[in-house]
């Protein structure tokens, strides 16, 4: 079960300017950088009930680690079911092929604040 919060901010920036920014206006002792990775999403299909299915590639440039996930979530905005299934890079691009898809891409930025994971979208081309 996935417990989803989503807020939009005006921050049009750098990723270090955003970096900065937390560390400026958030307590050291608050919260912990914990990660860093890219995605690329691309939907399949919407259910019109806030349900899809859509395919991701996640990058960790620390690692070099390169993942593919099938996900399917169920209705719903605030709290929903979810369910990932691995994909192998060839069954991703016949995905992305066979249904025309252009993917979407982000930085998702990972910040433990006060106990909590905060994971921080920044968009890419707006």
């Amino acid at each position: 079960m996935e417990i989803e919060r989503k807020f939009l901010t005006s921050l049009n920036s750098s990723i270090d300017s955003i970096i900065d920014f937390v560390g400026t206006n958030i307590p050291t002792e608050d919260y912990a950088f914990s990660g860093l990775y890219t995605l690329e999403r691309s939907t399949l299909m919407s259910t019109g009930d806030g349900g899809y299915t859509r395919v991701t590639k996640k990058y960790d440039p620390r690692t070099d680690f390169v993942d593919y996930m099938l996900t399917v979530k169920g209705p719903g905005s605030i709290s929903r079911a979810e369910v990932d299934v691995p994909l192998t890079e060839c069954q991703y691009i016949q995905f992305i092929n066979d249904f025309n898809l252009t993917p979407c891409a982000k930085i998702r930025l990972l910040i433990n604040y006060k106990g909590n994971l905060w994971e921080l979208d920044i968009f890419e081309d707006g």
